[in-house]
């Protein structure tokens, strides 16, 4: 079998939800001929995820960033990074920095700063899903380092503007 072959049967396993076959077909692969290579690292990276492997998905979304060009996708990886140190290690602290990260990147080109953005979130002048999910996480984070007040009336302000996130967060 080709190594395309084995990469689409690694993608079978993976949706299949069989990530344990997923992973040792994913790492035959030795020839990226016809196989993204950012796309290889997000899969292995979610495999290693589902399965709590938290610092090999950290890897792999790591290495899925070095691969990819366009910013969008490398924003995904670092987003996927973010999750993971929240998620799957627990970490609070590095979730916090990733989506601080995120954020400063993610409104930077949008030419606002990231209070400049929050402000027209609030004022109802732009509504970007992106954005919302980035501050959304970023207080969700800093409120799970210490249960803290502020994150909380911060995660209130962004649900009473709109913020799904927000919203399910505190019906929940």
């Amino acid at each position: 079998m080709s190594d395309y072959g084995i990469y689409l049967l690694a993608k079978c396993y993976h949706f299949s939800k069989n990530y344990e076959q997923a992973i040792v077909y994913y790492n035959k692969v030795k020839d990226f001929t016809d196989i993204d290579k950012g796309f290889y690292h997000y899969w292995l990276g979610r495999c290693y995820y589902y399965l709590d492997y938290c610092d090999d998905a950290i890897y792999h979304y790591e290495l899925q960033s070095v691969y990819e060009e366009d910013a969008e996708a490398i924003n995904g990886s670092k987003y996927s990074i973010a999750i993971a140190y929240l998620f799957c290690k627990n970490d609070n602290y590095k979730a916090e920095r990733c989506f601080k990260e995120l954020l400063d990147s993610y409104v930077s080109k949008k030419g606002y700063s990231f209070n400049q953005y929050y402000q027209l979130r609030k004022e109802g002048k732009v509504s970007d899903k992106t954005f919302d999910r980035y501050i959304f996480y970023y207080y969700y984070s800093i409120y799970y380092q210490s249960f803290s007040n502020y994150a909380h009336e911060k995660i209130k302000e962004l649900a009473r503007y709109g913020n799904e996130e927000a919203i399910k967060f505190l019906m929940d």
